[in-house]
């Protein structure tokens, strides 16, 4: 049988006010560099959701104009909604926006708009001493 004699305890010695005094200055640094920390990082956090809340209003405004245009509803009656319903109703006019004989003839139209040619005077013919090809 083996019997294990107990280790000695440390017994430390009282800190002196002066090493107690270091250590507290010591905590305290520490303290204010976590604060500093914690400060940066709160005002990141805040201009991230500034950035955010304004890129999220430009949406917003986009949306409405964009809904409004192609629907009876007012600025005020849009305003009020968030982002997502403004979303899910561009979606919905999006897809119920029906091609009928009207709207198609009103795109052929513009179309044809873009392709006529401008007014011209045409060209000098030197021979004839006149225009031609005028419009």
């Amino acid at each position: 049988m083996s019997v294990e004699t107990p280790k000695p305890v440390e017994v430390k010695t009282p800190a002196t006010d002066a090493d107690l005094l270091r250590k507290i200055e010591m905590l305290q640094a520490q303290v204010d560099t976590r604060e500093k920390q914690l400060k940066q990082a709160i005002d990141i956090a805040q201009r991230a959701n500034d950035e955010r809340k304004a890129r999220d209003e430009a949406d917003k405004m986009k949306l409405i104009d964009s809904i409004m245009m192609d629907s009876k509803f007012s600025k005020e009656d849009l305003s009020g909604r968030s982002l997502s319903e403004l979303q899910t109703m561009r979606i919905t006019l999006d897809r119920s926006i029906e091609k009928t004989f009207a709207s198609v003839a009103a795109d052929l139209a513009e179309q044809n708009n873009h392709k006529k040619p401008f007014l011209s005077a045409g060209a000098w013919d030197a021979q004839k001493q006149s225009w031609v090809g005028g419009i």
